[in-house]
């Protein structure tokens, strides 16, 4: 994706993700491209080899660390967690942009 939908996706400026992406470049997570085929102002950001490892590195730690919390719930009380997680989403949703 662009820099610019990245940033619109994380919610944050163009010149926050702009410089992250620097620093993810300089570290080898992530590469930049040109649109090639069409509108070559356009540049993609995605993630390396060396990013993608990583990122499947970080979401099997995350897993795992959700499935031991999830595991400390009585099973007769989860579905009012999911009900109250789902209250809080939407309360966030809801709140205008700052």
């Amino acid at each position: 994706m662009t820099g610019r939908e990245l940033a619109h996706g994380l919610g944050l400026d163009t010149s926050t993700v702009s410089r992250v992406v620097n620093v993810l470049m300089r570290d080898g997570m992530v590469r930049r491209t040109r649109d090639e085929a069409g509108d070559r102002r356009y540049v993609f950001v995605s993630l390396s080899a060396r990013g993608r490892a990583l990122a499947a590195k970080l979401q099997s730690c995350a897993d795992t660390y959700c499935e031991r919390i999830w595991g400390r719930i009585p099973e007769d009380r989860r579905e009012d967690v999911v009900y109250a997680l789902r209250l809080l989403v939407d309360a966030i949703d809801d709140l205008p942009a700052m």
